[in-house]
């Protein structure tokens, strides 16, 4: 975690260095985008690497949430669901039918609701900068108190 934090740090340092060095920085980085997703060579690898990603993060996504239900069923701090546990032989693979539909619900309405990819960029920025925020707040919480 440390070295990640370390990495995503140096990044961002180093984008604020260029943009400070480059004058039209911002309009750099929008063509090099472009030009990158509009060349015709590379549209089916990276499609096809981006659908693989999408599936291997909604199964991350469901799989925790499942995990999560689960734990807060056994501590009694969830009403009760069906739990259906699919294989007899590995324990902790589960199903939960109702937080299925749950998820299904909002992520359909999350889509028709921002009806834009560009706005769900902008809904995917605003997460990410709340997420640090808390993240800092609670960092500094803890550094403050111990």
């Amino acid at each position: 975690m440390k070295i990640s934090r370390e990495a995503s740090t140096k990044l961002y340092q180093a984008r604020a260095k260029l943009r400070s060095k480059v004058e039209d920085c911002y309009w750099f980085f929008s063509c090099v985008n472009v030009t990158m997703l509009s060349a015709e060579s590379v549209f089916w690898p990276v499609f096809i690497v981006a659908t693989f990603a999408a599936v291997v993060g909604s199964q991350a996504v469901i799989s925790a949430t499942f995990s999560m239900i689960s734990q807060c069923c056994a501590l009694n701090c969830f009403p009760r669901v069906k739990i259906v546990h699919t294989s007899s032989k590995i324990y902790g693979q589960i199903y939960i039918p109702e937080v299925n539909w749950m998820l299904m619900c909002l992520c359909l309405a999350v889509t028709i609701g921002l009806r834009d990819t560009n706005m769900m960029g902008h809904a995917y920025g605003i997460n990410i900068s709340a997420i640090k925020i808390i993240y800092n707040y609670h960092l500094s919480l803890c550094i403050h108190l111990c």
